[in-house]
């Protein structure tokens, strides 16, 4: 092959691959754009899917810690809104009274926890009013302090329910704040169901 036309050939070659190599540059611009783009959002996913968990876990953890708290700790008002937000979203009428009334319960447990370890905490509880002699009171097992000053609501005797808002004291009593009458509670064989009537023992 003539030399002159190798020198041609060559320089066609070197101006096409040129020619190439600016074209093929844009082109990689483009592509690395594209991949620093995709490597950002898959970071930016990553991210908020951690956040995600540890959200999750970290609420689990303190749902989990606040079931044993007492009155007067830093984790009983999370408890208290976790329980306001089960009946809330208790559709199911009979569901959502036994949990009130599993509520009622856990309160007066957390009373009962308090005297045995001498603290003092504000307290609220509900409960049959067992005896009432004076200013010494019993309702649901506690003992209840109510000076003459307490403003009572309703007329207490045994047997009704009542709702005490107080302070649980070192001796083992809780002083009265407040006291209110809410209800008539009775134990008794269903003898009949019509409706909305039911028939409990001879009442």
């Amino acid at each position: 092959v003539p030399a002159a036309a190798q020198s041609r050939s060559r320089a066609q070659f070197l101006a096409g691959a040129a020619a190439q190599r600016g074209r093929a540059q844009p082109r990689g611009f483009w592509g690395l754009a594209a991949v620093k783009t995709w490597a950002l959002a898959n970071r930016a996913i990553a991210v908020m899917l951690a956040f995600a968990l540890g959200f999750i876990v970290g609420t689990y953890g303190v749902f989990t810690a606040s079931a044993e708290s007492l009155p007067g700790e830093p984790l009983y008002g999370f408890k208290r809104t976790v329980e306001q937000t089960q009946l809330l979203f208790s559709l199911d009428p009979n569901a959502r009274e036994q949990l009130q009334t599993d509520f009622n319960q856990r309160r007066v447990d957390e009373v009962m926890r308090l005297l045995a370890g001498a603290r003092q905490a504000a307290v609220v509880f509900g409960g049959l009013l067992d005896s009432v002699d004076g200013t010494a009171w019993s309702v649901a097992g506690i003992r209840v302090t109510v000076p003459p000053e307490v403003v009572v609501v309703g007329t207490p005797f045994p047997g009704l329910y009542v709702e005490v808002a107080g302070t649980s004291q070192a001796d083992g009593t809780v002083r009265a704040e407040r006291v209110e009458v809410t209800g008539l509670a009775f134990i008794g064989t269903v003898r009949s169901i019509a409706g909305s009537v039911w028939q409990v023992d001879e009442t």
